[in-house]
């Protein structure tokens, strides 16, 4: 003798016996879900429709649940956050150059020491002398400080858009349209910001000016500075 099953409708009244055919069929009509009192003449029980391992696959998944996601809004980072985020940026690649740069300070100290700016500034051949010495020695400490502010600036802006600075202070670089940078974009906006640096600054102040808080390298490279604040 088949199965006999009865189920309660959402209207709450009782209906059957059906086959299980007849059951499969009403879950396609969407008259039967997962939370559907099924009863079954086999274990005379009345289960959840989800809970019988014969309809499991007849019914549909059930949608997965998104996790909740707080309202948040962009808004263009200020001159003041932005200094704060830079001088924290710029003590850390001070620290970091200082370090790669020790085993020749001894070196330098001791030519620096043994110049006697009096000196060097009447006697000419001296003064050769000391650039010629301390010259490659110099460069050679600008240049491990430039390598080192490149790949650092680029390489943070160009994979999250935040220095460890920006990020401690919640700012991040991103395309006007509000995309993530690659490093191509990075590398634009780190040569923007020496032009800044190099016309006394005036470039970091256009942050206060401009409805945007953009600063000139931002311009250059059509890249602008948010925070994220929620709503």
């Amino acid at each position: 003798m088949p199965t006999a099953y009865k189920l309660i409708g959402g209207d709450g009244q009782e209906y059957g016996p059906a086959t299980l055919e007849e059951l499969r069929s009403w879950i396609v009509d969407g008259r039967v879900n997962g939370q559907t009192l099924i009863w079954n003449s086999d274990d005379a029980q009345w289960r959840k429709a989800g809970q019988r391992e014969e309809l499991r696959w007849d019914l549909p998944s059930a949608p997965p649940v998104m996790p909740s996601v707080p309202a948040v809004r962009f808004v263009p980072a200020g001159f003041l956050l932005r200094l704060a985020a830079y001088c924290l940026d710029f003590l850390i690649v001070n620290m970091a150059s200082s370090i790669l740069c020790t085993p020749f300070a001894p070196q330098l100290r001791i030519l620096l020491e043994g110049a006697d700016p009096e000196v060097l500034g009447t006697d000419v051949g001296r003064m050769l002398d000391f650039y010629q010495q301390a010259g490659p020695l110099m460069l050679l400490i600008s240049g491990i400080y430039s390598v080192v502010s490149v790949l650092y600036y680029v390489g943070f802006h160009g994979h999250t858009g935040s220095t460890p600075g920006k990020r401690l202070f919640g700012i991040r670089v991103v395309n006007v349209d509000g995309s993530a940078l690659n490093y191509r974009r990075a590398l634009t906006r780190y040569g923007g910001e020496l032009l800044s640096f190099l016309i006394l600054g005036f470039g970091y102040l256009m942050i206060i000016t401009h409805p945007e808080k953009r600063a000139l390298h931002d311009l250059l490279a059509n890249t602008r500075v948010i925070r994220i604040e929620p709503v």
